[in-house]
């Protein structure tokens, strides 16, 4: 796998114009640069590089290296970064609501069927724990892959 720009990111319109401006093909620009054809079309898509194929794309462009890299700002980076904190929050929530929904359901259902006379008294108590259990446990789960996220999120920040 390729070691991707650590300071910044392929300017991909860029990349894709100047090949234009050659009139050439993907394929074209890989085997002038003596790159793959994926390689090509990941630099392209993705913006993702090793500073190997930024410089044979550069060469192969006439252009310099710098000129295809577009550096993010610590503004931008911080935006990102509440974005994601944003998109997991409201996951979270989502998740929640489904798991109290679905306890909602369960346990009406139980309900119904009891006082229908479905279902015995004793049998309804066990299904009862059994579903409390259960949600026990989902929460436990949701908990510790939420602490685990935060902690991934901690430690992408710090690097």
């Amino acid at each position: 796998m390729e070691d991707e720009l650590v300071d910044g990111v392929l300017n991909t319109e860029l990349l894709k114009s100047l090949r234009k401006k050659k009139c050439w093909t993907q394929e074209k620009l890989a085997a002038n640069a003596g790159l793959s054809l994926r390689t090509v079309q990941r630099a392209e898509g993705k913006g993702t590089s090793s500073s190997e194929t930024l410089l044979a794309l550069a060469s192969a462009l006439d252009t310099t290296s710098d000129s295809l890299v577009t550096f993010r700002s610590a503004a931008a980076e911080a935006d990102d970064i509440a974005s994601v904190k944003i998109h997991r929050k409201r996951s979270q929530v989502v998740g929640y609501a489904c798991a109290a929904l679905g306890v909602i359901c369960a346990y009406l259902a139980i309900s119904y069927s009891l006082v229908n006379g479905y279902v015995e008294v004793g049998n309804a108590a066990m299904w009862y724990g059994c579903i409390a259990s259960f949600t026990s446990v989902c929460l436990g789960v949701m908990g510790v892959i939420k602490r685990q996220e935060s902690a991934n999120l901690g430690s992408s920040l710090a690097k």
